[in-house]
């Protein structure tokens, strides 16, 4: 096996004064074994500046909010906001109020429970509406087009359903409950209508799962980029793997030094009270946090890592890693992301990282932090 494995890199070997090793493997995949601390100077380092908020407590407007089901960001950078009033709200990349697509009902083009929203490659909006089990497809210019049955039998919200560069559209499905854990099973469907299962994205949570935080359970996470490739980790370890979407071919894993934080004893409790009103046993709990919460291809051909930050952190924090899989740093929020297990997850789109945030009273809005990029990292 040592004869097998050929060391490309060291220390010393690339710019920045990077530490970590790359080790090709016979299937060709690389593994980027990163030190702790990433290699970016201070004069390096990328930073998020806020630079949009749309959402208001009070008051009159489009921009006054009830509460954010979905949102995503379209063509030019557009944001359209899922009310909870049943709404699709469209606003400029600069905040101004464009349109609003839909209504409360069951008719076409209205929703009853919409809750999530993905672009297909021709521009069109795909709005999930878990109540109707049913897409709503609008085109660019806002105009309703047709209602398609959901691919799935159920789903857990939030709803994170995505297209890759083929226009093919990607959903997670709940499938039927075993007496000890959920299996969630990730499905395709092609533009000709085809569906299938995706073996490599699917996974199981235990069955009591649904009532812990989500960032204290251990699961399969993953990313979609535009060149038709694919980043996915479990997120009780820093290993995370670059694979094709059509061969499922290894391109390289990228693992990083982090030292696993450990669970306070009132996070133990919130895990150990549902197990005992089930009459489940309590002796097995985990120790320690999972290490991060999700993946994102982003800018230039990166990955960013969100990591799991304690509930009094008033940021959210993410990893930074160049095309090679080297640790370039880390960039933070000036505010903490909602992370509920129903909210909308953060975003990162070119160079931006959109989420959503509460104020003091639980009321949301949306951000948008632009990244700003000083170094040649």
């Amino acid at each position: 096996m040592a004869a097998a494995l050929a060391a490309c890199g060291g220390e010393g070997d690339l710019p920045g004064g990077w530490t970590g090793t790359m080790t090709s493997l016979p299937s060709g995949a690389v593994v980027v074994s990163n030190p702790a601390r990433g290699m970016w100077s201070a004069a390096e380092a990328w930073t998020l500046t806020e630079d949009l908020r749309i959402g208001r407590p009070e008051g009159e407007g489009p921009d006054v909010l009830w509460g954010i089901a979905g949102f995503g960001v379209g063509r030019g950078g557009d944001v359209f906001v899922i009310d909870r009033s049943q709404e699709v709200r469209q606003f400029s990349s600069t905040g101004d109020f464009v349109r609003t697509m839909g209504r409360q009902g069951e008719g076409p083009g209205e929703f009853r429970d919409a809750m999530g929203i993905a672009f297909d490659p021709d521009g069109n909006a795909w709005i999930a509406d878990g109540a109707l089990r049913r897409y709503s497809v609008f085109d660019p210019d806002g105009a309703f087009q047709r209602t398609l049955p959901m691919i799935v039998m159920g789903f857990a919200p939030p709803w994170e359903g995505v297209f890759d560069s083929e226009g093919r559209l990607y959903d997670e499905s709940v499938g039927l409950s075993s007496p000890s854990d959920v299996p969630f099973l990730s499905v395709r469907m092609d533009r000709s209508g085809h569906i299938d299962t995706i073996p490599e994205l699917s996974y199981a949570i235990p069955l009591v799962g649904a009532y812990l935080p989500p960032d204290l359970l251990d699961r399969l996470v993953f990313s979609f980029d535009t060149a038709g490739t694919a980043w996915l980790g479990r997120t009780d370890q820093y290993r995370i793997v670059h694979q094709r979407l059509d061969s499922w071919d290894t391109l390289r894993v990228v693992e990083r030094a982090l030292r696993p934080v450990p669970l306070t004893d009132a996070e133990k409790d919130s895990i150990a009270r549902p197990l005992a009103r089930l009459g489940l046993p309590t002796s097995d709990l985990p120790a320690v946090r999972p290490v991060f919460q999700r993946l994102y291809a982003g800018p230039d051909g990166t990955l960013l890592v969100q990591l799991v930050t304690p509930p009094s952190a008033n940021e959210s924090v993410f990893d930074v890693f160049d095309r090679e899989g080297r640790l370039l740093g880390q960039v933070r929020t000036s505010v903490r992301l909602a992370e509920g297990f129903e909210d909308p997850p953060p975003q990162v789109r070119g160079d931006c990282i959109y989420g959503i945030a509460k104020d003091s009273l639980g009321v949301q809005y949306l951000l948008r932090y632009r990244i700003t990029k000083p170094g040649t990292g």
